[in-house]
């Protein structure tokens, strides 16, 4: 099926077995090398790093039961904090914003849907950004960036037609409130794939 055939497009460098710091900004130092994050090492895929605080964010893939899964450094003992977010994650982007809000945007690799994820001091809360008709949805490659006013942004791969047609074409999506405003920005072919958003 177009989902099997999905899973075969690309796999990831897997592992993010240590993060290295040296000092959160006008925070006291961190030590050298953080402790050791055995969960991501051993199942991580398709991961990203951010800061909060100085401290770091990691979201990634398990392939482990395919899921999304967080881990953040806690300030207080320095010891990783892990949960599962939801199904898939096999392609992910993190961002921050001002307020200290996490942001991720992920892929499900099965359903071919685009997720966003928000966390704010563990409220948690998660939206469709895009998803298509039939046999048609979003690639791997997506980027996350969030504005002064915490509304975050995404361009992302959008990978098939509804009719299992390979589309390659460049998306982008933006979020006030609780709706998602996706658009096609570029739909020449493989104009998709390794983008990158900055505000």
């Amino acid at each position: 099926t177009n989902r099997d055939a999905y899973h075969t497009q690309r796999r990831f460098p897997a592992t993010v077995p240590r993060v290295r710091l040296s000092r959160p900004p006008g925070g006291t130092a961190l030590p050298k090398v953080l402790p050791f994050v055995p969960e991501v090492a051993v199942l991580g895929t398709g991961s990203a790093l951010g800061l909060k605080e100085g401290y770091p964010l990691i979201s990634y893939h398990s392939r482990s039961g395919r899921k999304l899964r967080y881990a953040e450094l806690s300030p207080v003992d320095q010891a990783w904090k892990l949960q599962v977010v939801d199904a898939g994650g096999e392609a992910t982007s993190l961002a921050v914003d001002s307020s200290g809000i996490v942001h991720v945007a992920y892929l499900d690799a099965f359903t071919l849907q685009l997720k966003h994820w928000k966390n704010n001091a563990g409220q948690t809360q998660i939206q469709i950004i895009d998803q298509d008709t039939g046999k048609g949805g979003m690639g791997y490659y997506n980027s996350i960036k969030v504005d002064g006013l915490g509304n975050p942004h995404v361009s992302y791969y959008y990978l098939q037609k509804p009719d299992g047609s390979i589309a390659d074409d460049l998306k982008y999506a933006s979020a006030t409130g609780t709706s998602w405003a996706p658009q096609f920005i570029d739909r020449d072919a493989e104009r998709g794939k390794y983008n990158s958003l900055a505000l």
